[in-house]
């Protein structure tokens, strides 16, 4: 194993669905170079958003809603995605539709409608 790399145990479907991903990016770098590039780039993504807004949290995802928890607000917003793709939130804030496209679960979402 080259210096600072370390070997890590995935399970196969896993690794399956990463290596078609691989295959897909059309990419020049072999698997694990571009594995580690694309868990750091999610990694990232996943810092800034707790960075940006540290006091929210998904805290359900069942049907078409994103339930958010608001934890300096002290309340739960939904996020809901209508039959188009769109968002529609029970607050007013900017913020949590911001937040929701953000989320890997909104994926799930667009998967539910």
């Amino acid at each position: 194993m080259p210096e600072g790399w370390k070997t890590i145990t995935i399970r196969e479907e896993v690794f399956d669905r990463i290596s078609k991903k691989h295959s897909e990016s059309k990419t020049s770098l072999k698997i694990s170079p571009w594995v580690s590039d694309y868990l750091a780039m999610n990694l990232e993504k996943d810092d800034l958003v707790h960075r940006y807004a540290p006091f929210l949290e998904v805290i359900g995802e069942p049907s078409n809603v994103l339930y958010i928890k608001d934890h300096k607000k002290g309340k739960i917003i939904e996020v809901r995605m209508n039959k188009t793709g769109e968002l529609k939130s029970t607050d007013e804030n900017p913020i949590y539709l911001q937040f929701a496209w953000a989320l890997p679960e909104l994926a799930k979402l667009k998967q539910k409608i």
